[in-house]
């Protein structure tokens, strides 16, 4: 009946049960750059919340790692449920660098409720900065070197590198042909 009685002209009795539950951090992934190595000297981490949050700022992060000496948190943006933490790391820093949430406290959905744990549900992505100028070897080097005789030497390097010419090669009383 649309007027909530009874049929026998009573009023009934309803119980509403109201569950209203904690936040949970859903994932920390990287947001840019994406891939997981890098030399950048600015990291952005997504962080998404399992329901839409409030009082989200800088000092509810932190970062960890090997990579993480002498880096900051310098931004956080974003509203709702899903958030992007903007953290400058060191031009020479190499290692991991992690974003954590420092505390259940602060971090609150709608109705106040307090982060239920600063542990990701899913995923949990880091950054790995890679700094370290590459080291070569030179391989191949004769014992016994005449004013007649040419040969070849091998230069490998530590990792991947590109732009490398026989002009970043410096030589005394010889020339470089070949250069491959």
């Amino acid at each position: 009946m649309p007027t909530g009685a009874a049929d026998n002209g009573e009023v009934e009795d309803y119980a509403i049960t109201v569950i209203d539950v904690s936040p949970d951090v859903v994932d920390i992934t990287r947001s840019n750059p994406v891939g997981a190595l890098t030399n950048a000297n600015e990291l952005q981490f997504g962080v998404s919340f399992s329901e839409s949050v409030q009082n989200v700022g800088t000092a509810d992060f932190s970062v960890s790692g090997a990579g993480a000496a002498g880096a900051s948190i310098t931004a956080v943006t974003g509203s709702g449920s899903t958030y992007v933490v903007t953290v400058d790391v060191d031009d020479a820093g190499s290692g991991e660098v992690n974003l954590d949430i420092v505390s259940v406290t602060g971090i609150q959905d709608l109705t106040s409720n307090n982060l239920s744990s600063v542990t990701q549900t899913d995923e949990d992505q880091s950054y790995t900065l890679e700094n370290s100028p590459p080291s070569v070897a030179i391989q191949n080097v004769p014992l016994v070197v005449n004013n007649t005789d040419s040969y070849s030497l091998t230069a490998q390097f530590s990792e991947f590198v590109s732009d490398f010419f026989a002009g970043d090669v410096s030589v005394t009383n010889a020339a470089i042909s070949n250069f491959i």
